[in-house]
């Protein structure tokens, strides 16, 4: 009779184990190019060229997210600042080998509303962006450390700002996140 207590004991906490164990939770495919980002803001003519002396933006570094679209296949970003600029979410095309996106032309702004009071006035709903590029160990944080980099030109269809002040688009560059206080 021990010996089928013991058996019987011994079977319902193997399942019991069995039924604890933890399920590996994956990331997504488009991992390697999302990510939280700090970045800096450069006015730039129709040519890409950085016109000197342009405005500083949010004290120069301002920050911008990359992170996958529901479909989760490893072709599209979202490219979005949180409201930390001046408003701008779409999404782009990405290469995920290359680790580069853009998007065909312009796309809707998702961040683009009118309720909110934010930028509106300035700018229309509608932004490209062009030569997005994320290069591993091709930054370095506050403290030194190698990081990834992030950078890529964001322009709106209507920008009354820049049009006002002699440029076209925007210049973003920055790097990875780190987490550490001392690289905020």
């Amino acid at each position: 009779m021990k010996k089928i207590i013991y058996f019987t004991a011994s079977l319902l906490l193997t399942f019991v184990m069995a039924s604890c164990s933890k399920d590996e939770v994956g990331g997504t495919v488009t991992q390697p190019a999302a990510g939280q980002w700090y970045v800096t803001y450069d006015c730039c003519d129709a040519d890409g060229n950085v016109i000197e002396g342009g405005n500083d933006f949010n004290e120069g570094r301002s920050m911008v997210l990359t992170y996958n679209t529901v479909s989760d296949d490893g072709t599209q970003l979202y490219v979005d600042d949180l409201y930390n600029f001046l408003g701008f979410k779409g999404i782009a095309n990405l290469n995920l080998q290359g680790l580069t996106f853009s998007t065909n032309g312009s796309v809707t702004n998702e961040n683009h509303d009118p309720e909110k009071g934010d930028y509106t006035d300035y700018v229309s709903d509608k932004i490209t962006i062009s030569d997005g590029v994320i290069v591993k160990n091709g930054g370095k944080q506050k403290n030194g450390t190698v990081c990834d980099s992030i950078s890529f030109y964001v322009q709106y269809s209507q920008d009354a700002s820049a049009t006002s002040n002699g440029y076209v688009k925007y210049f973003v560059h920055g790097v990875r996140y780190s987490g550490l206080a001392e690289n905020d």
